[in-house]
């Protein structure tokens, strides 16, 4: 690029594997087995998961507030495969667009899966989780994450998303805070740990007194009010006096669930100050199901559409090998034959209960491979 050279004579050979259906777990495989040579992060293969693909996708069009000052709204960039966050700069040609680019997407404002398992884990009190390192605790994340999204996937939502910035902005609030004790000047060492059982605390305390942090306050304000330094310097000296106690090695220590019981068992009360700018669980509760109401209707209009673009001609394919193969009963045959219907605009729109009918035989026939 620096010298203009000419790349006409150059080949690279490759590899190129065409995937007729987007199927993530095919995908996640050939990462996994097609990459002997070059390592493959566990936290690389996770990330074709719905979730991180839906957090990625809230994070390219939800705008944070603006800060006073700040002359142009930005976005918390979600790094959710390597690189990302670089590939679109090195189409620009000019230096103006990259400046305009990185005005929009500032750098600090990326994190990555490893960080938002981070701050997931340590505001769900999981300090000794997030004390293992990046892939280990981004694991346990995802394991975590597993259960609810087949419990119930509409709880990843625009609330949650903000709420996940919220705790980010409060982790690297933590982190400022306890850099400038002098307590920590004085050794300057296992910050990360430091950071996330300080955390855990914080919430523990404040669930201790049937109070919540409200994350959403702080995504609204960008910022975390200075109600929490004080408190949050003070947990630190907690942690810090628990952790340095040890016999034996502390980043040993910090990773066992022994090590948060201890820190679990230290007192300690929330000043009232800080009291006074915490929820209670019915307000955290109110805004999550009034997010997850809104979550489930646009799924639900996204499924649609789904359907819709695939056409009359793919699901009467779909009919006949699910009917060739003895897979599809009367009322499966019935909810594809509403779906053709509906394909030929024959209706305007489907209803609740058809979508829902049609999307359970949809999952019926491609569990039994006819996709």
């Amino acid at each position: 690029i620096k010298d203009n050279a000419d790349l006409s004579g150059i080949f690279v050979q490759m590899k190129l594997t065409i995937i007729q259906n987007a199927d993530p777990d095919l995908i996640r495989n050939i990462a996994t087995y097609a990459n002997s040579q070059n390592r493959v992060k566990t936290a690389d293969l996770n990330s074709s998961h719905p979730f991180y693909i839906k957090i990625e996708d809230f994070s390219r069009k939800i705008y944070a507030p603006k800060a006073v000052g700040q002359l142009v709204q930005q976005l918390w960039f979600f790094e959710r495969a390597r690189g990302q966050y670089d590939q679109p700069m090195m189409q620009m040609t000019t230096k103006k667009q990259r400046d305009e680019y990185k005005a929009k997407n500032p750098k600090e404002k990326k994190f990555t899966l490893t960080d938002l398992a981070k701050y997931c884990n340590a505001a769900d009190t999981l300090p000794h989780c997030v004390s293992w390192g990046g892939e280990v605790n981004a694991a346990h994340f995802h394991n975590r994450m597993l259960k609810q999204w087949e419990k119930d996937s509409a709880y990843f939502n625009e609330y949650y998303y903000k709420t996940l910035i919220g705790k980010k902005i409060l982790f690297a609030f933590i982190e400022k805070v306890i850099s400038n004790q002098q307590w920590y000047q004085e050794r300057k060492a296992y910050r990360p740990q430091l950071v996330a059982y300080t955390f855990s605390k914080l919430v523990e305390s404040a669930n201790d007194l049937n109070l919540r942090i409200d994350y959403g306050d702080i995504w609204a304000k960008q910022d975390v009010p200075s109600q929490f330094e004080k408190d949050i310097a003070l947990i630190g000296k907690i942690v810090f006096k628990c952790i340095y106690a040890t016999q034996g090695n502390i980043g040993t220590y910090c990773k066992q669930e022994a090590c948060w019981k201890n820190v679990k068992s230290k007192d300690y009360t929330i000043s009232d100050s800080l009291k006074d700018i915490l929820v209670t669980p019915q307000d955290i509760r109110v805004s999550e199901t009034s997010s997850k109401k809104d979550q489930r209707f646009a799924d639900s209009i996204q499924s649609e559409v789904d359907i819709f673009n695939k056409g009359p001609k793919y699901w009467a394919s779909l009919l006949e090998r699910g009917l060739q193969q003895r897979v599809v009963n009367a009322q499966d045959k019935k909810n594809l034959e509403i779906v053709v219907k509906y394909c030929k605009m024959e209706y305007s729109e489907l209803s609740k209960f058809q979508l829902k009918y049609a999307l359970e035989t949809i999952k019926k026939l491609k569990d039994n491979g006819i996709e």
